[in-house]
């Protein structure tokens, strides 16, 4: 794992402490809800663009194996 999916996951056992304690419509909740949303949407920021880069590198290497031969 890397170091946004830890803090992702810390985020969330730390959520859950926090809602368990102080409930869930407590500000400090709302604070580390918040946070751990900020980490999702990086981390899935991430993912996408890697996804996309993968998926180009596969469309070019798709395109070079592509051979021509004319019927008849």
């Amino acid at each position: 794992m890397d170091e946004i999916e830890n803090k992702i996951n810390d985020l969330k056992i730390k959520l859950v402490q926090i809602a368990e304690t102080k409930g869930i419509n407590s500000h400090e909740t709302l604070c580390c809800s918040q946070e751990l949303d900020r980490y999702i949407v990086m981390y899935q920021k991430r993912q996408f663009k890697n996804n996309k880069t993968s998926l180009h590198s596969n469309e070019v290497l798709g395109k070079e194996q592509v051979v021509y031969k004319p019927y008849g």
